[in-house]
């Protein structure tokens, strides 16, 4: 009877520290050609061991992303009661030199770059775009004639310095030289000198976001509910500033939930009797829903608990229903981008709800996942939009989330169902990624596509994937693919301010706790649930989740309080069993690489 041929899921430990590529057999080509089968074959036998306990731990990790990464990295903001408050009269001053700082030709020029480059990020939170313009030559007429604007007019205002913004946060510090003299900014700005690099275009940044939300509070949004307060909002957050000032703009959103439904934005189905203009009117309210729910999922977060975006039902429930239908095309096109934004990253809901709940995700959903991503990839090739600037914009962005939910999808398929391809295709959609974002650089007129948010937010989770499983399942694959990822992230746009800066921290912190876990050899278990690495880990959850959960004190000097902890799995290390050897290592590592670094 003949045996089949034997094929590990990883390359051999000899291979893999020789830095050779192994074909993976037991025992592998490279080995029997130098004569080392039996420490192949030992190797291999070892690294199964090895792989059981590894095998705990990236059962940990969805746990260690949502908390560490979503959370602490990107959406947790600290609140300091004891701050030094800003008074308004100073913020309020800003605003006027600001208004003040913009003319007349300047403004057009901003107007027309966000027209004709962003449209996809905003037009369809809009009835009549061609009205924008007509809306500017009128703040102009009466800022000339000193007419002080009412309720109306003062939304449109702050409706056109909110497009001045976005375009301020897009364009390059060439373009931005073309507008505004150095000197000028350099006055506004308070700064000793002004050349027009990133890190000054995100200080003026900053600036011009302020002034947009100063001239809300002067407007007195929450008295006065428009649905351009809406728009505001939604145009606001295609720039940084949800990830940046996050406890104010889940207070916005909370705020504009509440206009939509007001207005019934979220009741858009077409009737028979409807007018033209109320058709017209519900195709727009269908925009701006779609549009704030997607922002509403990726705000989530547990300092805000009141979400809405579930309100639409995912796909997966009705997507089997509709394939069974006769004469229904799967692969047909969506009406707008904005319900295919939407439906995009309703998938990646799907997948992230298990990181979420500390949960095993069902074979059976995996899979839906996976034949509705396929129907996607179809939609997206087969377009047949004509080529410009806001068709680049929405083709770049639904492979961007594409890309990100199939990586997800088949690290799911690895950690939990550990798929013998799966590795290997999470490594494709990486590479598939870095090569989206290094095209747009290469295509100059593109690369302004790789300062949304969304990039950041997808990029975290994968960089920092990669210098975990460095440690844990080190290969030339994933050595190189890290690499890669390290030199993007070097050159990532400086706008996205301190988050990017973190992020390199975070993967730098991770490169420290690779030499610790080579370092440190445990005496008594080969368990790597038992590691120092691994309780540094589980410790940055800890930590992340206590400053997600604290509550306030209403006793007098009691400080904010902590919450209940996490409930953790009983296998991670029991405290009593540590040595204080044990103890040291781990406490000196957090005290020179400590995880509050991450956030804000």
């Amino acid at each position: 009877m003949f045996t089949g041929v034997k094929k590990g899921k990883h390359p051999c430990n000899v291979c893999a520290k020789r830095k050779v590529k192994c074909d993976r057999l037991i025992p592998c080509t490279n080995c029997v050609k130098r004569g080392q089968e039996n420490e192949c074959v030992q190797a291999s036998k070892k690294g199964v061991k090895e792989a059981d306990n590894n095998k705990g731990l990236f059962l940990f990790w969805p746990t260690y992303e949502y908390w560490v990464v979503d959370i602490g990295l990107l959406k947790f903001q600290y609140y300091e009661p004891t701050a030094q408050f800003e008074d308004f009269p100073s913020r309020s001053e800003e605003m006027e030199l600001v208004l003040k700082f913009v003319n007349v030709t300047q403004s057009y020029k901003l107007l027309d770059y966000s027209m004709e480059r962003l449209g996809s990020l905003y037009f369809g939170c809009l009835a009549d775009i061609s009205e924008i313009y007509v809306r500017l030559e009128d703040y102009w007429q009466r800022r000339d004639d000193d007419i002080r604007p009412n309720i109306d007019e003062c939304y449109w205002d702050i409706l056109l310095w909110t497009l001045f913004t976005q375009a301020i946060y897009y364009m390059t510090p060439d373009n931005l030289r073309s507008i505004f003299p150095e000197e000028e900014v350099r006055q506004l700005l308070g700064q000793d000198s002004a050349v027009w690099t990133e890190s000054l275009q995100l200080a003026f940044l900053q600036s011009f976001t302020r002034c947009v939300i100063t001239q809300l509070y002067k407007a007195n949004f929450m008295a006065h509910p428009d649905i351009r307060v809406v728009q505001i909002f939604l145009i606001l957050c295609n720039t940084t500033f949800s990830i940046s000032n996050s406890l104010l703009s889940n207070s916005l959103l909370i705020e504009c939930f509440h206009i939509a439904k007001m207005f019934h934005v979220d009741d858009f189905r077409p009737l028979i009797n409807d007018s033209t203009a109320m058709r017209l009117t519900k195709l727009t309210c269908e925009k701006l829903w779609y549009r704030l729910c997607t922002l509403d999922y990726l705000q989530t977060c547990p300092q805000r608990s009141i979400n809405f975006h579930c309100e639409i039902s995912s796909l997966l429930q009705h997507a089997a229903y509709l394939e069974d239908l006769p004469n229904t095309d799967i692969y047909e096109s969506e009406d707008h981008f904005e319900v295919l934004y939407w439906k995009l990253l309703s998938l990646d809901r799907d997948l992230e709800q298990y990181s979420k709940s500390m949960s095993k995700p069902p074979l059976k959903t995996l899979d839906a996942i996976k034949r509705q991503t396929e129907i996607f990839y179809v939609k997206i090739t087969n377009s047949s939009e004509e080529q410009s600037f806001n068709s680049d914009i929405e083709k770049f962005l639904a492979n961007l989330i594409l890309k990100s939910v199939c990586w997800k999808l088949y690290k799911m398929y690895f950690i939990f169902y550990d798929t013998s391809n799966a590795l290997a295709l999470m490594l494709h959609y990486t590479q598939s990624l870095i090569s989206l974002l290094v095209n747009n650089v290469n295509v100059k007129k593109n690369a302004y596509f790789n300062k949304h948010p969304l990039v950041l937010c997808f990029l975290s989770k994968v960089a920092i994937f990669y210098a975990f499983a460095n440690i844990m399942i080190p290969s030339i694959e994933v050595e190189q693919i890290l690499s890669d990822l390290k030199e993007l992230l070097a050159n990532f746009p400086s706008i996205f301010g301190t988050k990017v800066e973190n992020l390199k921290y975070l993967v730098d912190r991770f490169d420290e706790l690779a030499t610790l876990w080579k370092k440190v050899r445990m005496i008594d278990t080969n368990n790597s649930l038992k590691h120092p690495v691994t309780k540094v880990l589980k410790n940055d959850v800890k930590r992340i989740y206590e400053l997600s959960h604290r509550r306030p004190s209403l006793i007098r000097g009691a400080g904010l309080l902590r919450s209940k902890p996490l409930l953790y799995d009983e296998d991670f290390s029991d405290e009593n069993e540590e040595s204080e050897d044990y103890k040291t290592i781990v406490s000196e590592f957090e005290e020179d690489f400590n995880i509050d670094s991450i956030v804000t």
